[in-house]
């Protein structure tokens, strides 16, 4: 850890790759408030279904030639890819999702609660939560919770939050929807263009940066032209959630189409109400969320039956834990449901 740190204060010129969603956002915050001070950083989002950088991405970060490249919140997949960037820069990762073996070998630090062997403590983190321990700085842990509550892991860390008044709680949860909504969202109709989408999370990144609290996150952000969209997914959630609602007293399997009037990618903000005290499924539930977009159908899952594994059901076209799960594929949605359903049956099956 000391290591680590010492490489991080060294550098003069970094690359943070972050998931775009509270929690990715509040780990990249986070690094940007302790390291880039007088520094030059430069800042990409990652969602590829894979978590690995687009062709563009890479040959930017390669232009801009930095010593380290620091990803969080994300698990790379895509090997090759990751290596090449091993070669040229000293690769930094940060997470809490499961990883392929071959990463460890590859990347010069790895931090991931799998790899510190938390044992049944790898489920309650979030990459924000890790990212606070490895930073151990006081002045971020409003940062942590607000990533702890973007993936809904706030329950399992009442002491850690206890410092926060209700009235601090709720702005935090309130910037954890915000940034969730706004951070994951881009035109599912492919009309609005890569840099656009970029330009947004960055803007929100610096954002959280920037201020010393949810609240003041929450007033500047007021006054920000971001607001605008927030306002045109929360209602178009509003619409999800109630047809959720619609369909939770059913059966114990759910297969729930998506649709966002707006043509706005909001898979992600729905799953954050889902696995949050918003809408809870019953205890033996399972729900697969999907939303079609111009080139791939986005799937989500959630589960509270203990039999299911939602990182397994997906793991030739996305990952996930053992609760929540997700992926995308080009493939007839049909076609991907029936595969699920199979394989939840087959984990029922062994399980018994």
């Amino acid at each position: 850890m000391a290591e680590l740190l010492k490489t991080l204060y060294a550098y003069d010129r970094a690359v943070i790759g972050y998931h775009p969603d509270a929690d990715g956002m509040a780990s990249a915050a986070m690094f940007i408030k302790v390291f880039s001070r007088g520094k030059e950083t430069g800042l990409f989002s990652i969602d590829t279904p894979d978590r690995s950088l687009t062709t563009r991405q890479v040959g930017d970060i390669w232009t801009f030639s930095p010593e380290v490249v620091v990803l969080v919140d994300v698990a790379p997949r895509n090997l090759k890819q990751l290596k090449e960037l091993a070669d040229g820069f000293t690769v930094v990762v940060l997470d809490r999702h499961q990883y392929k073996p071959e990463v460890k070998n590859i990347v010069k630090y790895l931090l991931n609660p799998h790899v510190l062997c938390l044992g049944s403590s790898v489920e309650i983190y979030s990459c924000s939560k890790l990212v606070y321990d490895t930073l151990n700085k006081i002045s971020l842990r409003w940062l942590a919770v607000v990533g702890l509550h973007g993936d809904s892991k706030e329950i399992h860390w009442t002491h850690f939050i206890s410092q926060f008044s209700k009235q601090e709680l709720k702005a935090i949860a309130k910037m954890a929807d915000i940034v969730n909504l706004v951070g994951t969202a881009y035109k599912i109709d492919g009309s609005e263009e890569p840099s656009g989408i970029e330009s947004r999370r960055k803007e929100l990144v610096l954002l959280e940066s920037k201020t010393q609290s949810a609240g003041e996150f929450s007033k500047s952000f007021r006054s920000n032209s971001l607001c605008h969209l927030y306002d045109l997914l929360k209602n178009d959630l509003r619409d999800a959630v109630s047809t959720i609602r619609t369909n939770l007293n059913r059966t114990r399997l759910r297969f729930i189409e998506i649709v966002s009037k707006s043509k706005y990618n909001l898979i992600d903000g729905v799953l954050a109400y889902v696995s949050g005290q918003t809408l809870k499924i019953d205890e033996g539930d399972t729900v697969i969320l999907y939303q079609r977009g111009q080139q791939v159908v986005e799937y989500r899952g959630i589960t509270a039956n203990r039999k299911i594994h939602c990182g397994k059901l997906f793991h030739d076209i996305g990952g996930g834990h053992r609760e929540t799960g997700g992926g995308a594929s080009n493939k007839d949605p049909s076609e991907i449901i029936e595969l699920l359903k199979e394989r939840i049956d087959e984990q029922s099956e062994t399980s018994r």
